[in-house]
């Protein structure tokens, strides 16, 4: 298993519920990139995303209901939620076209890998800052070229 898909304290946002949702999400994006690199049918691959999928919305979700709990203001939530809204359409999108042969598998998987990394970068500063009102330690960021 390559490195990318290994969890690390790095990884951690501090707050143990949303740290498990990303772990549980890593392991989706590797089961994919694995049923990629072991050319599984394609139509195996969309059911993948689409558990993906599904799951990135539950976890968003929850995730929004986290912050709002812990008193996180509305300009600032309504900006994450954009954010999730964006990236949920975007994953849409991309397994539309991997459904219709328009986008190469591993081009999705380089893609979620570049979203996983950004998007527990950015809730491990959004977490210390709603739950302890302080920037977190420095971590090393995950590198991509995807947008978040």
């Amino acid at each position: 298993m390559s490195s990318e898909f290994q969890w690390n304290k790095a990884m951690n946002v501090g707050h143990d519920r949303i740290d498990f949702e990303h772990k549980m999400f890593l392991a989706l994006i590797k089961n994919i990139a694995d049923a990629y690199r072991l050319n599984k049918p394609k139509e195996f691959l969309t059911r993948l995303l689409i558990e993906l999928e599904r799951y990135a919305s539950f976890h968003f979700c929850s995730e929004e209901n986290i912050a709002l709990e812990h008193g996180e203001q509305n300009a600032e939530f309504s900006a994450h939620h954009r954010i999730h809204e964006y990236l949920l359409k975007e994953l849409r999108t991309r397994i539309r076209r991997h459904h219709a042969g328009e986008e190469d598998s591993m081009a999705i998987v380089t893609f979620l890998i570049d979203w996983f990394g950004r998007h527990t970068t950015q809730d491990r500063e959004r977490v210390a800052r709603f739950s302890t009102g302080s920037e977190p330690d420095p971590a090393p960021r995950a590198s991509g070229s995807g947008k978040t």
